[in-house]
């Protein structure tokens, strides 16, 4: 059966960066997840997936590894970073939904309502 392989000691190694480039291929596609990304400023993201046994992605019963969570994290940072780069270290606008700014400025993800 395929599922056997994806048991294979290299996916375990390689499952992380294999479904980062996935989240980041969403977030090259999507202008709304990127911003919803980048609506939680500097918080915690947690993915809280509770059905068992799959406490790897998610927290389950507060146990869990929040790998989701961790990656999104990343995608967080790369998409600050990007658009520092692209500002050049100015204060940089984003509308994002609600009506809500997020301002870019420096390390730090700010929100202006």
């Amino acid at each position: 059966m395929w599922l056997e392989h994806l048991h294979r000691p290299v996916w375990d190694a390689e499952k992380f960066e294999v479904m980062l480039e996935i989240v980041r291929a969403r977030a090259s596609h999507d202008q709304e997840f990127r911003r919803a990304i980048l609506q939680t400023h500097n918080s915690l993201i947690v993915e809280n997936v509770k059905i068992p046994p799959n406490t790897e992605w998610g927290i389950g019963d507060r146990s869990g590894g929040n790998k989701m969570g961790k990656i999104l994290m990343k995608l967080r940072r790369e998409l600050v970073a990007e658009l520092r780069l692209e500002g050049k270290n100015r204060k940089i606008g984003i509308k994002v939904p609600g009506g809500s700014l997020v301002w870019v400025m420096g390390d730090s993800i700010v929100a202006s309502h």
